[in-house]
């Protein structure tokens, strides 16, 4: 329950039945195997797909932006970004203070996403099939409010 807090665990078997990040590592390795297996024949992983996607949204947006928008360092967003640049997914270009970069999704990154967007919907079907849209509705609650509260106490984690 959220608020009350458990004691430690006294040994170290415990520790990782204990451990938050464990489980959600776990959950999240499962879950992009399982979008990426969806995904595989539109030439995009779900990372490349979700990244497309909000920049599409965001567009035109630059790294620190992109980065926040993804809760992601912005060393790991242009590591992401520049091979789908290099693709032809993306484009970008320097803002009127050369340190900005404006990143864009092309009309090949366009046609990218809508190729897409049947399989992760698949993927997504999959999931509630698997898990029941309640129990969904819960997760991405409980994940959302979980995201809110641990970005709000801790701003500096992704500076």
């Amino acid at each position: 329950m959220v608020g009350q807090r458990r004691p430690l665990p006294n040994n170290d078997k415990d520790l990782l039945t204990q451990c938050a990040l464990f489980d959600v590592h776990r959950l999240s390795r499962l879950l992009t195997g399982m979008y990426n297996s969806y995904l595989r024949d539109t030439g995009l992983t779900m990372a490349q797909f979700t990244l497309l996607r909000n920049i599409d949204v965001l567009a035109p947006a630059g790294m620190k932006q992109i980065a926040h928008a993804m809760l992601m360092d912005r060393t790991s967003v242009t590591r992401l970004i520049d091979p789908l640049i290099k693709q032809g997914f993306l484009t970008d270009s320097v803002g009127e203070d050369r340190r900005f970069r404006n990143i864009i999704v092309t009309a090949k990154g366009q046609s990218a996403i809508a190729k897409s967007e049947g399989a992760w919907t698949l993927a997504q079907q999959e999931l509630f099939k698997c898990i029941g849209s309640e129990q969904w509705r819960s997760l991405r609650t409980a994940l959302r409010d979980t995201i809110h509260v641990v970005r709000d106490n801790h701003e500096d984690i992704l500076q």
